[in-house]
């Protein structure tokens, strides 16, 4: 879940060494789909969920807008774990960015129902992108963005060898005072981890 009790702070995580990383099994009762038709819908509700977007209607124009113009390419980058009736209950993506400039691969819009929570179903659906990844030809590259209230996941995130970015400005970043930001951001999710790790 997300920790809205802290500011909220955009940052961004990346992997030097994208065919190193855990393999974690599908929970038992879960089974891995890619996108089908109709599950924008799945998931719009799974991100109006998990406290991402104001409503299940804004959900569904944030899919629209991030992966809309590559209906082609959703199809199989797109992953949900579906529940035992076949209910979508966690997604990531396989996606590409250019925060670093140029075009780059990133791991996009990670959620998981809370419902669903603390099952492992993160680490699966991860698992199952970084495969998807070197199915596809793989690189030595990945990235992606998140933000302070999301510490839990960053936690999960730095399992499959995430680090946190200290670089210059990513491109198009919102945050003007990104270098100041950037240093509290961290500050603030490393102090947190090492209380929700000794908790």
């Amino acid at each position: 879940m997300l920790d809205k009790s802290i500011p909220i702070i955009s940052v961004m995580l990346e992997q030097h060494h994208p065919d190193v990383y855990p393999h974690f099994p599908i929970p038992d009762g879960y089974t891995l789909s890619t996108y089908r038709d109709g599950f924008d819908l799945a998931w719009a509700k799974l991100v109006y969920a998990t406290g991402m977007a104001s409503s299940v209607e804004q959900a569904l124009e944030v899919f629209a807008h991030e992966f809309g113009s590559e209906p082609e390419k959703i199809r199989t980058n797109c992953l949900f774990m579906l529940d035992a009736q076949g209910i979508p209950v966690a997604t990531a993506t396989l996606w590409h960015g250019t925060h670093m400039g140029d075009e780059r691969p990133r791991v996009h819009w990670v959620t998981v129902d809370p419902a669903h929570q603390g099952k492992g179903l993160c680490k699966a659906v991860l698992t199952a992108v970084f495969d998807l990844f070197q199915s596809q030809g793989g690189g030595d590259y990945l990235y992606l963005t998140t933000q302070t209230w999301s510490y839990k996941a960053i936690n999960i995130y730095q399992h499959f060898g995430f680090e946190p970015y200290l670089g210059p400005r990513p491109v198009n970043w919102k945050q003007s005072n990104y270098e100041t930001d950037n240093a509290i951001a961290w500050r603030i999710i490393n102090e947190k981890l090492t209380a929700y790790r000794e908790a």
